[in-house]
């Protein structure tokens, strides 16, 4: 859940700096392409974060289903 939650925040930080520079921040000569870019990979590798926010939601309510002990 962690992972989820840093490149989540980082994505959106990404997001917002790529929007202040406009144009220009998708360019090479700027250092905002790459950390977009890093920001975007990081989402994907080692599950992806939609899968991941699935999975992990489908573990927690597990033990709901027939209470916390089993017979």
């Amino acid at each position: 859940m962690s992972k989820v939650t840093v490149t989540e925040e980082a994505m959106r930080i990404a997001a917002k700096a790529l929007q202040l520079c406009g144009g220009s921040g998708t360019s090479r000569e700027y250092p905002i392409e790459k950390i977009f870019r890093d920001c975007r990979a990081a989402q994907i590798e080692d599950g992806e974060n939609y899968t991941l926010t699935m999975r992990l939601g489908l573990l927690a309510g597990m033990p709901n289903e027939d209470g916390w002990t089993r017979s």
